[in-house]
């Protein structure tokens, strides 16, 4: 029973701080969003993968990344992320089965989907090409 119970109050504090961080990334402008979400969206995905994007808190702005990455003009990356999600059956408004508790379970998250696919097509990105590179660009008005 006190399990549960401090799964219900863990529960309540991770829904809570969710709720903070979408208030907090509403209120910022347009360009402010696209660095912010393909900023996190990158950096996940050079220190983890797409798998680790949607475990940590940054799955809460996967709803965001396909529309930014062709905002940007990161066009193919863009069709790729949508395909994998398409094609896996992920619900990018709802990707709480990610949340892990230990590091056994955020092991298995690896194992759901072929990860590695899309991972390796976004690492073989040449540097003009890159989701920071064409951000960069885009927001600096260039």
């Amino acid at each position: 029973m006190e399990e549960r119970h401090s799964g219900l109050v863990l529960g309540f504090f991770e829904k809570r701080r969710e709720k903070k961080i979408i208030a907090e990334f509403m209120k910022l402008e347009e360009k402010q969003k696209i660095a912010v979400v393909l900023s996190c969206f990158d950096s996940e995905l050079m220190n983890g993968g797409l798998c680790q994007f949607f475990i940590n808190d940054t799955r809460l702005y996967a709803p965001y990344v396909a529309g930014y990455l062709n905002i940007v003009g990161a066009k193919e990356i863009s069709s790729r992320f949508t395909n994998f999600v398409e094609s896996n059956g992920i619900d990018l408004n709802d990707l709480s089965s990610f949340k892990c508790r230990s590091l056994e379970e955020f092991s298995a998250q690896y194992k759901r989907y072929p990860f590695d696919d899309f991972d390796n097509f976004y690492y073989e990105q040449n540097e003009v090409c890159s989701v920071l590179s064409l951000s960069e660009k885009y927001l600096l008005g260039e």
